[in-house]
């Protein structure tokens, strides 16, 4: 893949990690791990749209990324 795009990628750091083994696969989970966060920003973005109205599953979604969230600043600390 990255060869037939060798003169759009031109950072070579860039094209190691997509040359990766398990580039695709990460992509993978982080869509897993970020589409309930898409659905509920989506779903508050509405201007009449209230806390009252992100309903309990997508709460519960929610809960994995703000404990990776919590995990991440700490790593960077």
């Amino acid at each position: 893949m990255v060869s037939d795009h060798d003169k759009v990628l031109t950072n070579d750091k860039i094209k190691l990690i997509i040359q990766s083994r398990n580039f695709f696969s990460n992509l993978r989970v982080l869509g897993f791990v970020l589409d309930p966060l898409k659905k509920a920003v989506l779903s508050l973005e509405s201007r009449r749209a209230t806390l009252k109205d992100l309903e309990p599953s997508q709460a519960r979604a929610l809960s994995p990324q703000k404990r990776f969230a919590t995990f991440f600043i700490e790593a960077l600390k």
